[in-house]
């Protein structure tokens, strides 16, 4: 006589193999959920230090552009430390290349952007075209940004002849 075994003895094998098998399932996409999670992390902080990077630099480009082009250290290259958080610690240096004026065109007294004063002449005008980039980098993440800034500034003959060339 031929004996079959029936599957009701062995119930509770299958029960735990399949308990076992979708735990290894839970605990891989736990895993993957988490090495997902860091990498956002990385690069979530990494575009925020670009952020601050140039945010640093246009600071520094802001402090020049406020300046006019005959103004002692408008047209000097220097390097500066920027606190961006404010905690006291320099966050990022910022290398600031001299300024360079890169066109000079005469201006005309009909420019929509021109005012006309009392006893002003436009004839010895000059609008003038400079170009100011720095590059901020953070030491310590090795982040760094360039930025790059142009400026108007209109200039008589004389500030055109010794500023620009």
């Amino acid at each position: 006589m031929i004996k079959v075994h029936s599957l009701r003895g062995n119930r509770g094998a299958i029960i735990m193999m399949f308990a076992v098998v979708v735990l290894m399932l839970i605990t891989a996409m736990v895993a993957m959920a988490v090495k997902l999670s860091a990498t956002n992390l990385l690069a979530v902080g990494n575009v925020q230090t670009r952020a601050g990077a140039v945010a640093a630099a246009d600071k520094v480009i802001g402090q020049v552009l406020s300046m006019r082009p005959g103004a002692a250290g408008f047209r000097q290259a220097r390097q500066e430390t920027v606190d961006i958080n404010r905690d006291g610690v320099g966050d990022y240096t910022v290398a600031l290349s001299a300024p360079v004026c890169i066109r000079a065109q005469a201006a005309s007294s009909a420019a929509a952007y021109s005012v006309t004063l009392a006893g002003y002449a436009f004839e010895d005008r000059w609008n003038t075209l400079w170009e100011v980039s720095a590059v901020a980098s953070d030491e310590r993440t090795g982040a760094s940004a360039r930025v790059t800034h142009a400026v108007r500034y209109q200039m008589t003959e004389t500030e055109k002849s010794m500023f620009c060339g």
